[in-house]
């Protein structure tokens, strides 16, 4: 099986007291792109907790956390990768638990303490009560600034320890007016199967969840994969509401966001290597008091790099901090966001500075779709208070200062 990459249970046993289990695991490493060896030098490091399946397990939201963040709680030393603002630990017993945020470039340190005990459920602030019945909190964790507060929302009552939640996915092509989309069923864990009877879709405007509301006309699933025809909606962006059941009536709700785009010539997608990786910004932490600081054409190319490479930066925020003159020959060879796939959805002010291009160069010249500074932003993405001058930004498709903008614009003058 695949190697757990995040806190998450191997292998539910029942160990009596004074016995002795023996357990071996095998990993199997696989690089891409390279000869393979029977012995690459390569090493594993990992910790094993046996704990009590009926301790607690913690998850929610990091707010206004960077791409090298990562949470630790102190009592049980577990870490937690911050994977699209999402963490989750495990098996976390009552005591005074430390939370601390670390980053991995930085070495910075942002903490603050969660008390847990047990009893009758209960959620307020920093504090949770829980008993062996109702044992998932839901807990936010907001960074701002130099501080960091946690917020428990809830003490779920429908979730089950370890957790079996089902999963439907969406692929992942960028829908044209005249394309379907294809939900194919998965399964987050071997014991749990999909229920298409009770799993049901819609699509609309909203980007909240759906599951407890009334007044919403759904879709149940005929077939596995299922087609979603989109091709009487006009162009724009909507939300994929899924709701799976799985074979022991656990439901989940997963929202994608479907942006639609008239028809247009696909071929002329870049989906070319990004090599040009720039120089990352020296300044900054990525918060609203805070943010990234851009001031070089190199830093520039190397957001172009991470964004192209996949990292999104939501709710990360970019400044600049000077006019950027492009010379001959530096100048920004790949939008910030090359594909819709690929796109930028942080917030960038311009700060009223100026992006100059000089002479006969283009600020940006290709035979592809989304050409310009950002190729593609997303829906949470803002894009304000800056000046772009230059003498031609060209394209084939959805092509400007932003190409295909998901998000908001604010003040953005091109002279």
């Amino acid at each position: 099986s695949t190697f757990p990459n995040e806190n998450s249970y191997i292998i539910e046993n029942q160990i009596n007291k004074k016995e002795i289990q023996t357990y071996v695991i095998e990993v199997e490493y696989k690089e891409m792109n390279v000869d393979q060896s029977v012995d690459m030098g390569k090493t594993l490091e990992a910790k094993i907790d046996i704990f009590d399946t009926k301790a607690l397990t913690i998850k929610g939201t990091v707010t206004n956390s960077s791409e090298n963040d990562y949470v630790v709680i102190h009592s049980k030393e577990q870490t937690s990768e911050i994977v699209d603002g999402k963490y989750k630990f495990i098996g976390i017993e009552p005591d005074t638990h430390k939370i601390t945020i670390k980053n991995r470039k930085t070495t910075t340190t942002k903490q603050t303490t969660l008390n847990v005990s047990k009893g009758e459920p209960a959620a307020s602030g920093s504090n949770i009560t829980y008993n062996d019945e109702k044992n998932i909190a839901n807990a936010d964790i907001k960074i701002t600034g130099s501080t960091v507060t946690i917020d428990v929302t809830k003490i779920s009552t429908d979730d089950t320890m370890p957790p079996t939640d089902a999963l439907i996915v969406v692929n992942e092509e960028f829908p044209q007016i005249t394309s379907t989309l294809k939900a194919t069923i998965t399964q987050s864990d071997k014991d749990s199967e999909i229920n298409l009877t009770n799993s049901k879709w819609l699509i609309n405007k909203e980007s909240t969840k759906l599951k407890d509301k009334t007044g919403y006309t759904w879709n149940t699933f005929a077939s596995n994969p299922e087609t979603i025809d989109i091709s009487k909606k006009e162009p724009g962006v909507y939300y994929l509401h899924i709701i799976s059941s799985d074979s022991s009536d656990n439901t989940t709700e997963t929202i994608k966001l479907i942006s639609i785009l008239p028809e247009y010539d696909t071929s002329k997608n870049d989906t070319s290597t990004v090599t040009e990786s720039g120089k990352i910004w020296t300044e900054g932490e990525g918060t609203s008091d805070k943010p990234y600081l851009i001031s070089s054409i190199e830093n520039l190319k190397y957001l172009s790099y991470k964004v192209n490479s996949g990292t999104k930066y939501t709710n990360t925020y970019f400044a600049l901090k000077n006019d950027i003159n492009l010379e001959q020959g530096l100048i920004l060879k790949k939008p910030i966001g090359y594909n819709p796939n690929k796109y930028f959805d942080g917030i960038f002010d311009g700060k009223e500075y100026r992006i100059n291009g000089s002479g006969s160069d283009t600020y940006i010249s290709s035979s592809t779709n989304f050409s310009g500074l950002f190729g593609v932003t997303g829906p949470n993405s803002e894009i304000k208070n800056l000046t772009i001058s230059t003498s031609t930004i060209n394209g084939n498709n959805f092509v400007g200062i932003i190409g295909y903008n998901m998000g908001k614009v604010d003040k953005i003058i091109y002279k």
